[in-house]
């Protein structure tokens, strides 16, 4: 079951893969109570299903919680629609503030994260009491009950011994500092294995869940920009185990840097793009680091322009100027197209380091840039250029320079639209829900619909074209349109190796394709191969990823953006490095 905020909709996801509303209407905000979708929600933030299949929802916009029994009907157990406060009471006389975060204890009460100042607790009658802090009064003081003071609660959690825990975070507009405390099922504060107070400290926790062992899993995410020398990137899952011990479950704080030199002596600050340059050079767009960087085939990095400082400035090498280049392409002589992000044009750097801006004439004949963030390029027929950018709200725009310099659109799309070109220089463009393909005189063709959200396409020689979806899976385009899965099932994550079906992935998010045929796929905390004969294996695995793999593995230092083949190898970007994989396992 799924709280579809966006849409004011509460979904279902059956085991097959097939997605269902189970009550309100999409794109229509409210509050009325009602049946299926006679039934409005206003931003649920989260939900919880009891053992007799009751749905409860954090109704955030409208400051209520929500209960749907199993026939579809939506009550308000608590709370009055569009009366924000900090009540305790019966049903419609209690009143909540922004709830965001729910969790079941054993014996079936409620327990809700808002912003009042405490944990609430509902009872299954929509008694509304506080369990932990005081209402109104915000802070942190390490207490029992009332006497706890609770900072920008982010969630709640319940343990299978009825403990109960919550995550906050400290105000402040740089600040990323939080902790996890910990109540037994009587909000009494107790400790935490070694920890006498039950207060762990954790960077940025803004999820937070609990397994019937007492292990709580917390996702550390955020941008601390009051760290030195440069912002840090939280994108960690932990564990904290019964003991008091953090354990990295998943991913890695980034590493940052701009230092050339071989291999794991040099840094990264966020690399982007990847290509594919002369003698089995790897370009790279380091974004963070607003320069252009190569590493070798010995695996030594150095930096081919820019990196000095933030600027548009055309000049050789280090002289030049860029701002968040983001992605980047090889032409076959050696020249490299940079995507220069925030400086809303394409760089061009020969194959000596010259850096220019490729001029771009508008339909008025005038000159130009681009409207928007430019975040990728790739090459087509004839000395042409893609160009993806994107602007507020969330629309990509597609146009395509030609070797004159002049600009046409060619497509648009909401959301993300990751492109490629095909072996014949045509557009392949991802656009959510469904893969076009665009050829040079800009007429577009629908190829196939019906995807959840197409992260990443892949174009081979012989027309098939593969799709990274959203739903768990990768598919496959033939050149009659013809959707085929090629491994996962839809709807059901996980890391399991396999044949097709039997596969598990958990959101594929990039593709590469070797000169054999065979895929390899970014995904969660791997790195997956895939046969030609749909065969599935994990050939690298980030640091403390769970989960077990079996045969030779590569380790990589944290979760993969993009990937790219060439020579016998294949090139990897993670947060902070990118990681040259050969052999191959």
């Amino acid at each position: 079951y799924i709280a579809d905020r966006g849409n004011n909709t509460i979904r279902k996801l059956s085991p097959d893969g097939r997605v269902t509303t189970v009550a309100g209407a999409a794109g229509q905000e409210g509050s009325a109570d009602g049946t299926g979708a006679a039934a409005r929600f206003s931003f649920p933030r989260a939900i919880v299903v009891d053992a007799s299949g009751n749905l409860y929802v954090a109704d955030r916009g409208s400051h209520t919680i929500r209960k749907i029994n199993p026939a579809g009907t939506v009550s308000t157990l608590a709370g009055l629609a569009g009366q924000s406060g900090a009540v305790d009471g019966p049903g419609a006389t209690a009143r909540f503030r922004f709830p965001t975060g729910l969790a079941l204890d054993p014996a079936g009460n409620l327990l809700v994260a808002e912003m009042s100042g405490a944990i609430r607790k509902v009872a299954p009658d929509g008694t509304v009491s506080s369990f932990a802090g005081k209402l109104g009064e915000t802070g942190f003081v390490s207490g029992n009950g009332d006497q706890a003071r609770l900072e920008q609660v982010q969630g709640v959690a319940v343990d299978g011994a009825g403990n109960v825990y919550v995550a906050e975070l400290r105000p402040g507009i740089l600040s990323v500092a939080g902790r996890v405390r910990k109540f037994d099922s009587q909000a009494r504060s107790v400790a935490w294995g070694s920890v006498a107070d039950g207060v762990i400290a954790v960077d940025a926790p803004t999820g937070i869940a609990a397994d019937a062992a007492g292990n709580v899993y917390v996702a550390s995410s955020g941008i601390d920009g009051s760290a030195v020398p440069r912002t840090r990137i939280l994108n960690q899952v932990l564990r904290i185990t019964p003991l008091a011990t953090i354990v990295p479950v998943a991913g890695q704080d980034n590493k940052s840097g701009g230092n050339d030199g071989p291999g794991a002596a040099a840094t990264f600050g966020l690399p982007r793009g990847l290509a594919v340059g002369q003698a089995g050079r790897i370009i790279v767009a380091d974004t963070d680091n607003h320069a252009v960087r190569q590493i070798d085939a010995q695996g030594v990095v150095s930096t081919l322009a820019g990196g000095s400082g933030i600027g548009l400035i055309d000049a050789q090498g280090a002289a030049a100027r860029f701002s968040n280049p983001i992605g980047i392409a090889a032409a076959l002589d050696g020249t490299l197209y940079v995507a220069d992000g925030f400086n809303s044009v394409v760089r061009k750097v020969s194959p000596v380091g010259l850096v220019s801006t490729v001029p771009v004439t508008k339909l008025d004949g005038s000159p130009g840039i681009f409207d928007g963030t430019v975040q990728s390029v790739a090459l087509a027929a004839g000395g042409a250029l893609y160009v993806e950018t994107s602007s507020r709200p969330p629309t990509r725009w597609v146009d395509v320079i030609e070797s004159s310099g002049q600009r046409r659109q060619f497509a648009n799309s909401f959301g993300v639209s990751p492109i490629a070109a095909d072996p014949a220089g045509r557009l392949i463009l991802g656009a959510s829900s469904s893969v076009d393909r665009v050829d040079a005189a800009g007429n577009r063709q629908k190829l196939a619909t019906g995807f959840t959200g197409v992260a990443a396409v892949a174009a081979k020689p012989s027309n098939l074209i593969y799709v990274a979806d959203a739903d768990h899976t990768v598919r496959a385009i033939d050149a009659q349109g013809v959707v085929s899965l090629v491994a996962g099932q839809a709807g059901l994550a996980g890391n399991v190796d396999g044949a097709g079906a039997q596969a598990r992935f958990d959101r594929p998010s990039s593709l590469a394709l070797d000169d054999t045929g065979n895929l390899y796929v970014a995904d969660a905390g791997t790195v997956r191969k895939i046969t030609p004969q749909g065969v599935v294996s994990t050939i690298a695995v980030i640091e403390s990823q769970p989960g077990t793999v079996s045969g030779p593995m590569v380790v990589l230092p944290g979760r993969v953006k993009g990937l790219a083949w060439t020579t016998g190898a294949l090139y990897a970007t993670v947060m902070n490095a990118v990681v040259r994989i050969a052999p191959l396992p």
